[in-house]
């Protein structure tokens, strides 16, 4: 069996459902990427961090603010939140060693109206990625127990509004929401899927996958051709093109369906949209939870027995004693 040809996502399925465990379930994340300061970013948290409160589904679901933390390194500055310690984390942030810097909020409605269970933390991060300090990553997402139904459509929309907010800054580069299971502050499940590695200032002109909503700007505009083309293409694939208000280089591409509702046609609709100004890469093989991302014919398709805890295929070279005996050849099954 080759290495592309094994479903390494039965293979973690199936090994969690043999030792018992319960698969992990997908979240709401927000994330978009941005070119600036400390002091820039430091403004621009403060007004994310308002927006966020200020949404009807924060109140609903009586969210309030748990734990601050300014990173300087590996060290941080913070703690239970206060509104004392909030103004001082704030001008804190702003110093020019300051990498990175969160928010957590926690959910004390844990039976809200109308059933389901909510989210039991939502965390807003950001996240120098350069050593200049001048390139950053925000994560806006919900950590432990999911949002459910109906609030999952309601959390969507939310984070959606806020990923608008952020596309308004010239600063800005690409943005994304996604309901998926989210691992790695470094990848987003399509860079997980299929072993890409994007650096934020690619993002000027490369998208980092196809998601339920993406933000684009100039440059991936350029790519397409122009706004007009981009227009006339998301158009034939199906799928709604929202301009960013104060923004007029800027887009958001989206699924017109509910976040609940995105069906594998719409992703399909979204991925041909976005081909112009997205990176491909073979497929090589992914083991982990179930992404939302569509699969390439042949492949990821042969099943690996879950006894095997490191699959060894015939295009990974010789398998040798010294190398213990954790790793095993893959046998050619079927199905």
């Amino acid at each position: 069996m080759l290495r592309r040809e094994g479903d390494g996502v039965r293979h973690w399925l199936d090994k969690q459902a043999m030792r018992g465990r319960d698969p992990a379930s997908p979240h709401v994340t927000a994330t978009w990427v941005t070119l600036g300061d400390p002091g820039t970013v430091a403004a621009q948290f403060r007004e994310v961090v308002d927006a966020f409160e200020a949404e009807p589904l924060v109140g609903e679901l009586a969210v309030h603010r748990g734990r601050v933390n300014v990173n300087f390194g590996w060290k941080h500055d913070g703690g239970a939140w206060t509104p004392e310690r909030d103004d001082r984390l704030m001008l804190r942030m702003a110093e020019p060693d300051a990498d990175g810097a969160s928010v957590l909020w926690r959910v004390s409605a844990d039976e809200p109206p109308g059933g389901g269970r909510s989210a039991s933390n939502v965390i807003l991060l950001v996240r120098a990625v350069d050593p200049d300090n001048a390139w950053w990553e925000w994560y806006l997402h919900e950590e432990a127990r999911p949002f459910a139904s109906p609030y999952l459509d309601a959390a969507g929309e939310a984070f959606l509004r806020i990923l608008a907010l952020a596309g308004r800054w010239p600063e800005t580069t690409w943005g994304a929401v996604f309901h998926d299971h989210w691992g790695q502050l470094d990848k987003v499940p399509y860079e997980r899927y299929f072993g890409l590695d994007t650096a934020a200032p690619e993002t000027l002109r490369v998208t980092r996958g196809y998601y339920w909503a993406n933000l684009l700007t100039a440059g991936h505009v350029e790519e397409f051709g122009g706004p007009d083309v981009l227009r006339s293409r998301c158009e034939a694939a199906g799928v709604q093109v929202d301009s960013v208000p104060g923004r007029p280089d800027a887009v958001i591409v989206r699924s017109g369906l509910p976040l609940s509702g995105l069906d594998d046609g719409q992703l399909v609709a979204l991925r041909e949209a976005l081909v112009p100004a997205t990176r491909s890469k073979p497929y090589r093989y992914y083991s982990g939870p179930p992404l939302r991302v569509l699969k390439e014919p042949g492949t990821a398709f042969r099943r690996i027995p879950p006894e095997i805890e490191y699959p060894w295929f015939e295009d990974d070279g010789e398998l040798t004693p010294d190398m213990g005996t954790a790793r095993q050849l893959v046998p050619d099954e079927e199905g």
